[in-house]
């Protein structure tokens, strides 16, 4: 079976080599594994270091390409290019600073193989750099229970990290139209979105696959500039409004968040999107603004 890798770089040249290298180091068979990487108009070395990799290597692989834009035009739609462009039954996603454990394509496989009626598959991840702890925390794993129909009602309220240990079947992904072009600093909460309300449920793989970089930011960004911070708050702010319309708390809930937003923007600017001690206080302190949200959040830790 051929897998598709997406590699997705933006000004990654510190980091692009290790995660290619976690690529090659696949306990799978590499002739079996297409690699696509997609660039995102990068300004520094990613590009050069990406052309001799594959020189060196892709004689080892089923497929590997560079996929490069004249333009910088965010994750989303380096996504799309990537994802558009394989081959492959399955994509396996990652950002040019994260890592693949050896085992991520062999644990996600066998999964697949004794549940052959899933299409996306989420597994657990090892964060490191800025802190250090394993992903989805405990009380997050009683999502995966749940229907696709009340995954969906979840997701519209809150959501966590799941993106980096993706696994998709391609023709799933296409289905419900590739991510969202309409935001475009994050691709995959917007897509969860639509994929559990066509009746995809997401599905969970309990090993540890891919190693997720943390940084030492306020807010996330693919850049870790504020005009990308920036248009990361707006993005999510356009998506909270547009998925709570019609609930009968949509007012309220939109009004919490847009007050987070608020203050986790003007915090960035303030303090340089640095993540410190006074920094994280100011964010702790939004809850006091937020009680219905705090009060989605404790409801979905106790899921039944």
């Amino acid at each position: 079976m051929i897998i598709t890798v997406t590699v997705i770089s933006y000004n990654s040249e510190t980091t692009i080599l290790e995660t290619l290298n976690s690529v090659l180091a696949q306990d799978y068979c590499l002739s079996k594994v297409e690699v696509i990487i997609s660039d995102d108009s990068s300004r520094d070395k990613t590009l050069e270091l990406c052309d001799t990799w594959i020189n060196s290597y892709k004689h080892k692989f089923y497929n590997c390409v560079l996929i490069r834009s004249d333009v910088n035009t965010g994750v989303t739609m380096n996504c799309n290019r990537a994802w558009k462009k394989a081959t492959g039954e399955w994509i396996k996603t990652i950002a040019a600073d994260d890592i693949l454990l050896d085992n991520c394509l062999v644990s996600n496989l066998n999964y697949v193989d004794v549940n052959p009626q899933v299409n996306f598959v989420f597994s657990r991840m090892q964060c490191f750099g800025a802190r250090e702890e394993i992903l989805p925390a405990d009380y997050n794993l009683k999502f995966f229970d749940l229907s696709s129909n009340r995954q969906h009602s979840f997701l519209k309220y809150q959501s966590f990290n799941i993106a980096p240990s993706s696994f998709i079947k391609r023709k799933a992904l296409a289905e419900v139209g590739f991510a969202d072009e309409t935001y475009k600093m994050f691709e995959d909460l917007p897509l969860w979105i639509k994929a559990t309300s066509l009746g995809h449920k997401l599905s969970f793989n309990n090993d540890i696959t891919v190693m997720y970089r943390i940084g030492n930011s306020i807010s996330k960004s693919d850049t870790k500039t504020l005009v990308a911070n920036q248009m990361f708050v707006d993005d999510l702010t356009t998506l909270y409004k547009s998925h709570t319309e019609g609930l009968g708390t949509s007012y309220f809930f939109k009004l919490e968040w847009l007050i987070y937003f608020r203050v986790l923007n003007k915090t960035s600017k303030i303090f340089n999107n640095e993540r410190n001690l006074v920094t994280r206080m100011i964010l702790k302190l939004t809850w006091i603004f937020r009680p219905l949200t705090l009060f989605m959040q404790f409801k979905n830790k106790h899921l039944n």
